[in-house]
């Protein structure tokens, strides 16, 4: 009887401390005509497992292990960011996008995991196919009369204007209104007189038909080649255009001037020499929106324009682009950044004493002008030969209350060059509330002048002081003589309850006196990280050569292949997202090349 007790008092203990998440994982939308873009939200999961401990909102969304597979094998690979052989139908976090481009029913499959327990939920997305939703008069084959060939490649059925093209007046006249496709001819170059505006609510495309090169749109001088200017816009595709401007520096390529929903922007090439490629003027938000597999740049100009990609995105995704470089300011400056991800892009290079990737907010009176549930993972940052910083979560200047809290920076591969900087230079920038910089490969090679900081946990100035950040996993590396102090992490005063631990240090030749961890905050928890000793005494053994993070492989007799300490979630946490279920026994962003095998990667 006793042990009969015993045993079910086990069992109960067991279901209250190893209970599954309670995954709930919303799509923006079920149906939808190809091309279709969902956003998977799963913020509203909770765990029983990870109870609030006084500074957490929601510890599952950086405690739990999202995976997500999209249903659709055929999908392809990335072609950018820090690596090209991840599939387009995988991904991982609370949020996730992904865009259907055959018809066809999916199914969505999400594992969630706490370390102990898993739970997986599916949910199911219809495509309908753009030949049926567009058929017939729906859909107008616009080729430059000047150029024409036939409409070789148009769908059958289609309107044919003919006569000499007025683009924006034929787009105006045959294609804004809910329901139409307008295609340009492949190989086709078009002149803009005016802009090209879109402002009408239900499905519109414009794209491309036929063979060849993309159909190229210049716009004359002083004017936006693309306007989308009214908030009925709700489910807009633009795609496989080539967008540009006469004048260096005057123009936008897309400019948006009204909140709108819905807006998929994909293969589009948006430059080069307009002011800026996306620019989502004033107050103005975009939601539901993507852009992917684009190349956006190089810009001309000052601020707002000289942004190659600049505003506000709420429940949106920038998926797997070329961005940059931008010759006015920030390559990238999201104003507010709300249930979005940034993940597979390749973006630099910024000009002296600006930023490649800003995510900034708006001045704080409610949650609505926050950034919040954010994720940055998988892309490639690099300065080239210009820019002080590569990523920062920071307000717009010392006076700005502007409120960060719960994102992820994961998994991303930034690089400085050789250049002549004007102040310190320093990789990831972070501030706000339950921050998480994980798996991160930073190279500070290049810099000639300046100190260097790998990651820098700061207050601004008036902006909420930071806590609760976690720095883990991170590979910070420098190969060359350094000019001015050289930090690996440095975590400031104002910093409350910062977890730093198991980064990886390696500072080659560096002058002076290296430190791996400079840690000013208070409750710091630090462990497992790379002493100032080994930081420059002990080679960790990479599997170089050092030019990309294949590179970067730990060997196996290295101090920092079973140095480290257990951090969950360990697959997040590990750069090539290899399927290991025990928590992480090594420093830094790699795995031992023992285990390089498990998701592809070439082993020794």
């Amino acid at each position: 009887m006793i042990k009969a007790l015993l045993a079910a008092v086990l069992l109960c203990a067991a279901s209250v401390y190893a209970a599954p998440p309670v995954l709930s994982c919303t799509p923006s939308r079920t149906s939808g005509v190809a091309p279709l873009f969902v956003l998977l939200d799963c913020t509203p999961t909770t765990d029983a497992d990870l109870p609030d401990t006084g500074n957490n909102i929601n510890r599952a969304f950086r405690e739990i292990e999202y995976r997500h597979n999209f249903g659709d094998p055929n999908a392809g690979l990335w072609g950018y960011g820090a690596n090209t052989t991840l599939s387009k139908n995988q991904a991982t976090g609370a949020i996730a996008g992904h865009i259907f481009e055959t018809p066809g029913t999916y199914t969505i499959t999400t594992v969630g995991g706490d370390g102990t327990s898993t739970r997986r939920v599916t949910n199911v997305i219809t495509v309908t196919d753009p030949e049926v939703v567009f058929t017939g008069a729906a859909t107008v084959c616009i080729a430059n009369v000047t150029a024409q060939q036939g409409q070789e490649g148009c769908p059958k059925d289609a309107a044919t204007p003919t006569g000499t093209v007025d683009l924006p007046a034929t787009i105006a006249a045959n294609c804004n209104a809910a329901t139409k496709r307008c295609l340009l001819k492949r190989g086709d170059t078009f002149t803009a007189t005016s802009a090209l505006t879109i402002s009408s609510a239900g499905a519109i495309t414009l794209g491309a038909y036929g063979t060849g090169a993309k159909p190229i749109i210049t716009a004359s001088a002083n004017i936006n080649a693309i306007l989308l200017n009214n908030a009925a816009i709700n489910d807009l595709r633009l795609m496989d255009l080539d967008v540009r401007t006469q004048s260096t520096g005057i123009g936008v390529s897309v400019s948006v001037s009204a909140t709108m929903t819905r807006v998929t922007m994909l293969r589009v090439t948006l430059g080069p020499n307009a002011q800026g490629s996306i620019v989502v003027g004033g107050t103005v938000t975009m939601t539901e929106t993507v852009v992917q597999d684009s190349v956006l740049g190089p810009n001309q100009g000052t601020a707002p324009g000289g942004v190659t990609l600049f505003g506000r995105f709420v429940s949106s995704a920038i998926l797997g682009n070329s961005i940059g470089p931008s010759e006015g300011q920030h390559v990238i400056r999201f104003v507010k950044f709300q249930k979005s991800v940034f993940a597979n892009n390749t973006a630099g290079d910024a000009p002296l004493n600006e930023t490649v990737l800003t995510i900034r907010a708006v001045e704080h009176v409610t949650a609505d002008d926050d950034s919040y549930y954010f994720i940055v993972s998988d892309n490639d940052l690099f300065t080239g030969d210009r820019t002080n910083s590569l990523l920062a979560v920071e307000p717009v200047n010392a006076t700005a209350n502007d409120w960060f809290y719960d994102y992820i920076i994961e998994r991303n591969w930034l690089r400085f060059g050789a250049f002549t900087p004007s102040s310190t230079v320093s990789a990831i920038t972070v501030t706000g509330s339950r921050g998480t910089v994980r798996n991160n490969l930073i190279n500070m090679t290049g810099p000639t002048q300046a100190a260097r900081t790998g990651i820098l946990v700061q207050q601004e100035n008036v902006e909420p002081a930071p806590l609760e950040i976690r720095v883990y996993n991170n590979t910070i590396f420098e190969s060359d003589v350094g000019v001015g102090a050289t930090r690996g992490i440095w975590v400031h005063t104002t910093a409350t309850d910062t977890y730093v631990n198991n980064n990886l240090c390696w500072f080659d030749v560096a002058a002076g006196s290296p430190t791996c961890l400079l840690n000013q905050g208070v409750n710091t928890t630090a462990s497992a990280n790379s002493s100032d000793a080994q930081s420059t005494g002990m080679y960790p053994l990479f599997d170089g050569p050092l030019t990309s993070p294949r590179g970067f492989r730990i060997g196996t007799g290295s101090y920092a292949a079973s140095g480290g300490v257990a951090t969950f979630p360990p697959s997040n946490s590990d750069f090539f997202q290899c399927d290991d279920t025990t928590a992480n026994e090594h420093i830094g962003a790699f795995v031992p090349r023992t285990r390089a095998r498990c998701r592809g990667v070439a082993g020794p």
